[in-house]
């Protein structure tokens, strides 16, 4: 080969491991509202017009810049998806975007689909979890390295649900069983696993059944997952939770769109814990999740009623066009794979809790490298310390027993550092008898 050619080879491969190692991959969630379907009668092209939603999401877009798109209420219509890809995400000299054939095993109008940025990822499964309105769509990515292969990647397992619409006791009760249906599976397949389940979940508050499975029973253990404002939860329903709120993105509607303003948080993205502290190669960036448009100003208002200090008018208007929805995002950070050196290091604290639920006391199980002081934090799932405590630790396996009966029933995070900074972390279910 030509020593330039050589050169000029060498730099890019090194440039591209530096791009993965610092990369971020930018995730939208995003109900598109009857995209080119006229489900029921009263959504049709005269108000839901295919073309210029179109026109919207490119502005939409091109103001994210996602990596990973999800939807809900897509047209069951295959062709409608490589339209949706020829216009709206392979233009302007773009070619990596790419999706995978519609699964639509109960025969819905509508369904949940995905696209996703083929130069960052590979789609390497999708399989669905049957529910009784609308599938469950189970994508399996690994994320490209500079050795390209797919058994030593960063992997994630994409989920995304569009739950039963309504009020009322019946209409939770339907989305608790799909909620349930997907907890199962997870428990059973991913349950230590880099997982993010997105979607319209349709839920009114926190306090719902749905919520409660996905987020804190402690029938699914480790699968359960982490909503990432924490907290905030508490005022959900509330003025107070303003700035999260989803749904209706129009005040007045029309005939299609909801109306009523920004009054329903419906649009979630909720973490493994996995992703939420970076145990397998991809962590959350603290503070990213953003309902795209939603400044704070605008509860039970439109999106574009007057000014909005989060977007742009054009992006405002565009929002308000395509959906009665706002899509969600939130960024994650990606890191090479360990080499063997590393894997055998990192993962030699091997930590694991028992019993698992706890209830007065636990005891932490782990390995340990070499003769250290050991730090564990127990953490809620907001991240917020509850119980400190240390141990001097020699080389071999070891345990700790910490003291848990202060603690509240619930999910908590353990985090056992090592003195170089070097921390693992598992979940711990604390149900009192």
């Amino acid at each position: 080969m030509h020593p330039k050619r050589l050169i000029l080879l060498l730099f890019f491969l090194v440039a591209g491991m530096a791009l993965f190692a610092q990369d971020t991959i930018k995730i939208m969630q995003y109900n598109l509202l009857n995209y080119g379907a006229t489900t029921a009668g009263y959504c049709s092209e005269s108000n839901n017009n295919t073309h210029d939603k179109d026109e919207s999401i490119r502005t939409i877009l091109e103001h994210v810049k996602p990596d990973i798109i999800a939807v809900n209420e897509f047209s069951m219509v295959q062709q409608l998806q490589t339209n949706f890809i020829n216009n709206n995400l392979n233009i302007k000299g773009v070619k990596y975007w790419k999706s995978d054939d519609i699964i639509n095993h109960i025969h819905s109008d509508i369904i949940n689909h995905i696209f996703y940025n083929s130069n960052k990822m590979v789609l390497s499964k999708h399989s669905y979890i049957a529910a009784k309105y609308r599938d469950v769509d189970v994508y399996e990515f690994y994320f490209k390295t500079t050795t390209l292969n797919m058994g030593d990647t960063t992997k994630l397992t994409y989920v995304i649900a569009h739950l039963k619409a309504g009020t009322g006791e019946t209409n939770a009760s339907e989305r608790n069983v799909t909620a349930q249906k997907i907890m199962n599976y997870l428990a059973n397949n991913h349950s230590s696993d880099n997982v993010i389940l997105s979607g319209d979940f349709n839920m009114y508050g926190p306090d719902e059944p749905a919520y409660y499975n996905f987020t804190q029973s402690p029938s699914y253990g480790n699968a359960l997952l982490i909503d990432p404002i924490g907290s905030q939860v508490s005022n959900w329903g509330t003025g107070v939770f303003a700035e999260h709120y989803t749904q209706s993105t129009h005040s007045d509607g029309n005939g299609c769109a909801a109306g009523g303003g920004l009054d329903d948080r419906f649009d979630l993205i909720l973490i493994s814990d996995e992703v939420r502290f970076g145990n397998k190669g991809i962590r959350y960036v603290t503070d990213s999740y953003e309902a795209v448009g939603n400044d704070g100003h605008h509860y039970n208002h439109s999106v574009n009623t007057g000014y909005n200090i989060a977007v742009s008018s054009e992006v405002a208007d565009a929002l308000y066009t395509v959906s009665d929805h706002l899509p969600v995002t939130i960024k994650v950070t990606l890191s090479n794979p360990l080499n063997i050196d590393e894997h055998t290091q990192n993962t030699a604290f091997n930590l694991f809790v028992s019993p698992n639920p706890a209830n007065d006391h636990v005891t932490l199980h782990y390995s340990n490298h070499e003769p250290q002081t050991i730090t564990f934090d127990v953490m809620t799932i907001t991240g917020h310390v509850v119980a400190t405590s240390q141990t001097y630790s020699d080389k071999n396996a070891n345990s700790h027993m910490i003291n848990t009966s202060s603690l509240a029933d619930g999910l908590y995070i353990v985090r056992m550092t090592g003195e170089n900074g070097q921390a693992v972390y598992c979940k711990m279910m604390i149900q009192k008898r």
